[in-house]
C-alpha cells in the first residue's frame, strides 16, 4: 500500500521536495516535506481545500485512507481507462464505494434520501463534492471523502456538500431546488442522526487554529502527537501549532523531537527554532545525526534560525555546514538552500565558501539585489575583481 501511495503522491502531494532522489517502496514524506494541516491559506483544519492544492494532502487526511486503507488505485487507472479522471467506473456508479461499504450501497435510496437518478443521490454526491475555491474561481473534488457537517468551526472551513449543491455554488448540479442553510441544516440532523463527529484531532486542530492555543489546547495536541490511530499528516501538524505557544510548550516539544515517526520528529524539531536554551541546542545537535535526511536537514535550518545560535554554538558548526551542503546539493536549483549556505559558512568564518554559496544564489535569483550588494562587498574584502 505504501509503494502504490508514493508512486502517486510523489506527484499529487503539495509540498518542499527534500530529496528528489526517490526509489518507489521508500517513504514519500522521507522525500517531501508536505504542506500540513496549519496552513490556513490552502486547507480546512478537516483536511479539505480552501485554495487550489495537490488531492494528496486532503486523501492523506481522510478516515477513508487512514482507517480504510484506500489507495489511489481504488478508484483511479494510472494506465488510463474510458472514464473521466481515470476512473474504473464512471464517478456515479456506486460500485468504486460498494467495495468497502456494499450494506450502505445496498439500501442507497434510504441512505442518500435522493433518488438515484437525481444529484444527491450517488455517493460523490455527497461525499466528494465539488469544493469552491480560489474565492470563487474554481472547483475542485474532496478528496478528504468527508460527510456533510453543519457547525463545523474553524478559522476557514470549506462548505459542505449541502449548501453546496442546494445553494447554486459554481459547479454545483443544474435543476436542484434552492434551499436556505437553515432547513438543510435541520434536514441534515432529522435523516442522518447518527451521522459521526468530527474525530478527536480534527476538533483541536480546529480549535487551535482560531487563536493562540490555551493549556487545553496543548495537552490535546500533545495526545495528538503520541495518537498511532490518527493519520500523520495530523500528528504532524501538532508541533507546527504548539510553536505558536512558545516556552509553554517547551517540554513537549522537546519530547516529540525524539517521537517514532520520523514526520513528527522533522516537524517537532523545526518549531524548537524559535526557542533558546541548551536543552533546545542539546535537541537540535541530536537532530542533526537523526537517521532521517529530512530530520537532518530542518534541524540544520532550525539552528540557522536567526543567526545567533550558530554564532554561539560553535558545536553546531560541523553538523549543521554538512547537512546544509547535502540540502543545497540535493537541490541545486533551489536558491533559498545556497543562501542559507552562504550564511552559514559566513558565520562560521568561511567568507570564501559563503562568496562561492551567494554566487550560486544571485545566479538563481536574478531579485536577489541585497545579497548581489552584500557578495560584492564581500569579494572586495578578500581583493577578489
Amino acid at each position: 500500500r505504501e509503494r502504490s501511495l508514493g508512486l502517486c503522491l510523489r506527484c499529487h502531494l503539495e509540498g518542499e521536495v527534500v530529496d528528489p532522489d526517490m526509489r518507489i517502496g521508500e517513504d514519500l514524506l522521507e522525500h517531501l516535506s508536505p504542506t500540513l494541516l496549519d496552513d490556513a491559506a490552502r486547507i480546512d483544519p478537516y483536511g479539505r481545500p480552501v485554495e487550489l492544492v495537490y488531492d494528496g494532502l486532503p486523501f492523506l487526511a481522510s478516515r477513508c485512507a487512514a482507517e480504510g486503507e484506500m489507495t489511489c488505485t481504488t478508484c483511479h487507472d494510472a494506465h488510463g481507462s474510458p472514464h473521466r479522471g481515470m476512473m474504473h467506473e464512471d464517478a456515479g456508479s456506486p460500485r468504486l464505494c460498494a467495495s468497502c461499504h456494499p450494506e450502505i450501497a445496498a439500501t442507497a435510496r434510504a441512505h442518500s434520501h435522493h433518488r438515484a437518478d437525481a444529484p444527491g443521490g450517488r455517493c460523490v454526491d455527497c461525499h466528494m463534492p465539488g469544493l469552491v475555491i480560489e474565492r470563487g474561481h474554481g472547483v475542485v473534488t474532496d478528496h478528504s471523502i468527508s460527510i456533510p457537517r453543519f457547525g463545523a468551526r474553524g478559522d476557514r472551513v470549506a462548505e459542505n456538500a449541502c449548501v453546496w449543491c442546494h445553494a447554486g455554488r459554481r459547479g454545483a448540479p443544474e435543476g436542484v431546488p434552492p434551499v436556505s442553510v437553515d432547513a438543510l441544516e435541520a434536514r441534515h440532523a432529522a435523516w442522518w442522526p447518527e451521522a459521526r463527529e468530527p474525530a478527536p484531532w480534527m476538533k483541536v486542530i480546529a480549535r487551535a487554529r482560531e487563536g493562540i492555543p490555551d493549556a487545553k489546547d496543548a495537552a490535546a495536541l500533545a495526545a495528538l502527537i503520541d495518537d498511532p490511530s490518527a493519520p500523520r499528516v495530523y500528528r504532524a501538524t501538532a508541533p507546527r501549532i504548539l510553536a505558536w505557544m512558545g516556552d509553554d510548550a517547551r517540554a513537549t516539544l522537546l519530547a516529540a523531537a525524539r517521537a517514532e515517526d520520523s514526520l513528527v520528529r522533522r516537524e517537532a524539531v523545526g518549531a524548537l527554532e524559535e526557542l533558546r536554551g541548551e536543552d533546545v541546542d542539546a535537541a537540535l545537535r541530536a537532530a542533526l545525526d537523526d537517521p532521517s535526511w529530512p530530520v537532518r536537514s530542518r534541524a540544520a535550518r532550525a539552528a540557522l534560525a536567526g543567526w545567533a545560535r550558530l554564532k554561539e554554538n560553535e558545536s553546531l558548526h560541523e553538523p549543521v555546514l554538512r547537512a546544509l551542503v547535502a540540502d543545497a546539493e540535493a537541490v541545486p536549483d533551489d536558491d533559498r538552500r545556497w543562501f542559507r549556505l552562504g550564511a552559514a559558512r559566513e558565520i562560521t568564518g568561511d567568507t570564501i565558501g559563503a562568496i562561492e554559496a551567494y554566487a550560486r544564489q544571485v545566479a538563481l535569483d536574478p531579485f536577489a539585489h541585497a545579497i548581489r550588494r552584500h557578495l560584492e562587498t564581500l569579494r572586495e574584502a578578500q581583493g577578489d575583481e
